[in-house]
């Protein structure tokens, strides 16, 4: 499908009842050629913004530099750059999602029913009976993949090892409710980067970003039956072990230690060198170089 314009998207999302006419301020009209978080957003792209993030910090406004924001209804458009078309909306995510499933969405899919599709394969690769390489699939020297797991949509730096039974680069659980109680999906657009010598055990999950990245560095260790949700990002020589869960865009500083069945809720943050406890569910920032424990997760001494 060719890109559309800003001004064809805003229309778009106006003509389905996503937006009112009065509530878009035209910009400069321009291709668009891609979908991006907002602060990562380029020249050509579009993205969204919620109530919630602009009260927090009303300067992502004014450093926008996409070509089409999605805001929620009643925002100033003035606070963004003249040149950014902006749309208000009853429910700015819903309506990005619309966006995104009409204009962005065939790269939505992981593509597991075309095995084998060309990939980016460095020396001395070595893939396990039974492996699928879906679409966009980088995996640099010496990564070993084990029995029957799937990649998509995902780069596997040098000396990564996958076990076996992993699913990584697929979407993301990723839904809005509608006003009518329907749940409609993000497309998830993202990808999966692990960096060198990363090891992942069998049977985990990791989901490729909603829009940018899901991250894990270099030298991190991942155990067997862990799910990493779209958009989180581990730091460097981290150890998350059995069972633990990482909800989406939550991050984990470099060296921290997540125990088993552990659980950090979406969005926040474990700082570097900290220790999650087993079993404990963390429902609010960790400090860095602490100890935390139990339901809900406290700082140990406390």
């Amino acid at each position: 499908m060719p890109a559309p314009t800003a001004a064809e998207a805003a229309a778009y999302l106006v003509a389905t009842g996503e937006a009112d006419a009065n509530a878009v301020r035209p910009g400069t009209d321009g291709p668009l050629t891609g979908a991006a978080a907002d602060r990562e957003a380029g020249p050509d792209h579009a993205a969204w913004l919620s109530a919630r993030t602009l009260a927090v910090d009303p300067g992502r406004a004014a450093a926008f530099r996409g070509r089409l924001v999605v805001v929620p209804a009643g925002t100033d458009p003035t606070a963004f750059p003249a040149a950014v078309t902006v749309v208000g909306a009853a429910h700015p995510r819903l309506a990005f999602s619309r966006l995104l499933e009409r204009f962005f969405a065939d790269g939505a899919e992981p593509g597991w029913d075309v095995p084998r599709l060309p990939v980016r394969m460095g020396r001395d690769v070595y893939l396990a009976p039974g492996v699928v390489l879906g679409h966009g699939v980088e995996l640099g020297n010496g990564v070993r993949v084990g029995p029957n797991t799937s990649l998509a949509h995902c780069t596997l730096a040098d000396g990564v090892e996958v076990g076996a039974n992993c699913t990584i680069g697929g979407a993301g659980f990723g839904y809005t409710r509608a006003p009518d109680g329907r749940l409609v999906r993000f497309p998830h657009l993202g990808r999966v980067q692990i960096g060198p010598s990363v090891t992942i055990g069998s049977n985990t999950c990791i989901d490729r970003g909603a829009l940018g990245a899901t991250t894990i560095g270099e030298g991190t260790k991942v155990d067997n039956l862990v799910h990493v949700a779209h958009n989180v990002e581990i730091g460097r020589h981290c150890l998350v072990i059995a069972h633990a869960m990482l909800a989406g865009s939550v991050v984990i500083g470099d060296g921290a230690w997540v125990a088993p069945a552990a659980a950090v809720r979406n969005g926040l943050t474990v700082g570097a060198g900290a220790t999650v406890g087993m079993a404990a569910v963390v429902v609010r920032d960790v400090p860095p170089g602490t100890t935390v424990a139990g339901n809900p997760a406290r700082e140990m001494g406390t």
